[in-house]
């Protein structure tokens, strides 16, 4: 008998830490407005146009700097140069150079939502009229 309750309760906690939800959470608006939390190396993880998801397999970079400049490191080794702002929670980019950076930002303002999952923190750069999002990690 006593063997029995021990099992069971393996078994249930086990299946308790199994089902588990994973971790993530939208930060707040003070962590949005703060653009220290932009600040670093993203990676260009997806792109959700009208609803579907595309996956980046050789995905660019982008490093955002104080200085409101930026940087879009392609896979190719090319570089790009931005600068960007924050209003409310608005990102507006500015092509400095020409480059293709028209194809991953093809817009200049993108509304931002940051979360924070379990491995890393994610940023989604939306465009709500045009139903296109651009996600990054880091």
């Amino acid at each position: 008998m006593k063997h029995l309750i021990i099992v069971l309760i393996f078994l249930f906690s086990y299946s308790c830490n199994h089902y588990s939800k994973p971790v993530e959470k939208k930060l707040t608006n003070n962590a949005i407005q703060k653009p220290n939390l932009l600040i670093g190396e993203w990676g260009i993880y997806a792109t959700i146009s009208k609803g579907v998801k595309s996956t980046c397999n050789v995905c660019p970079k982008i490093s955002f700097d104080n200085d409101q400049t930026a940087m879009v490191i392609f896979p190719s080794g090319d570089k790009g140069n931005l600068k960007w702002t924050v209003c409310d929670k608005k990102l507006i980019l500015t092509i400095i150079d020409k480059t293709n950076i028209g194809e991953i930002f093809p817009d200049s303002q993108y509304e931002m939502t940051f979360t924070q999952k379990k491995d890393f923190i994610e940023l989604e750069l939306k465009q709500p009229e045009k139903k296109y999002s651009e996600i990054l990690r880091r």
